[in-house]
C-alpha cells in the first residue's frame, strides 16, 4: 500500500514537472517542436526537445536534450551537433590543428564514408576524430570505469544531405549522469566543446 501511494506520488509530481517545463517552453523560453517523453528510471523523466535543459525538483530530474531543427525527427539523447562553415575535410582539418597547437594526442580518425567506398558502398562525407589526454582522461576511469566506454573524447564529422557539415559530441553533462562521474573531474571533459567552437 505505501509503495502504491508513493509510486502515485512520483507519478504526480513527474506530470507536474513536465508541465511546468512545457509551460515555460510555451511562455518563450524555447520553441518546442517533436516532444517526446520517457521514463528511464523510476525517479528519471527524459523530454527530448529543442535545447539542453535539466531542471531538478528534489529527486526528481527533468532533462530536455538538444535536437537540431534540421534533425528534429531524430531522438538523440546526449548528442550535440554544430554546425560547420567548412567542409567535412576542411574541418577535420582544422580540428586536427587544433588539437595539435594544444598538444592533445590525436589517437585516430576512422573513416568511415572511406571505408564504405571500399566496400562498394555509397556513404556522406563521415570521419570520427578520437583524441584525448591519458594524464586528464585516467582519473576519470578510476573514479568510474565504465567511462572508459566513452573514452577518449569523440567528434564525428559528417555531411547531410544538403551537403552541409555538422559535428556531434556527448554532451559532457550527460556523460557525467550516464557515468556518474564527479564534478571535479568533469572540466576536461567539456574540452571538446572549446574545439569544436573554434570550427563553428
Amino acid at each position: 500500500m505505501k509503495e502504491r501511494q508513493e509510486s502515485a506520488a512520483l507519478s504526480e509530481r513527474s506530470a507536474a514537472l513536465v508541465g511546468a517545463a512545457v509551460g515555460a517552453c510555451a511562455i518563450g523560453a524555447c520553441a518546442i517542436g517533436v516532444l517526446a517523453i520517457r521514463r528511464l528510471a523510476a525517479r528519471h523523466v527524459v523530454i527530448d526537445n529543442a535545447e539542453i535543459a535539466r531542471l531538478t525538483i528534489g529527486d526528481l530530474t527533468v532533462t530536455r536534450t538538444r535536437i537540431d531543427p534540421e534533425h528534429a525527427s531524430v531522438v538523440r539523447p546526449g548528442i550535440v551537433d554544430r554546425p560547420s562553415p567548412l567542409t567535412v575535410d576542411a574541418a577535420v582539418d582544422k580540428l586536427k590543428a587544433v588539437l595539435k597547437a594544444k598538444k592533445i594526442t590525436l589517437f585516430s580518425v576512422v573513416d568511415h564514408s572511406g571505408e564504405a567506398a571500399k566496400a562498394g558502398l555509397a556513404m556522406r562525407p563521415t570521419k570520427l576524430l578520437i583524441f584525448g589526454s591519458p594524464k586528464a582522461g585516467t582519473p576519470v576511469m578510476l573514479a568510474t570505469r565504465t567511462a572508459a566506454i566513452d573514452l577518449p573524447l569523440k567528434i564525428l564529422v559528417w555531411e547531410d544531405a544538403d551537403g552541409k557539415a555538422w559535428m556531434s559530441y556527448n554532451d559532457p553533462e550527460y556523460l557525467k549522469d550516464r557515468h556518474g562521474i564527479p564534478d571535479a573531474l568533469l572540466e576536461p571533459l567539456k574540452a571538446v566543446e572549446g574545439l569544436v567552437a573554434q570550427v563553428s
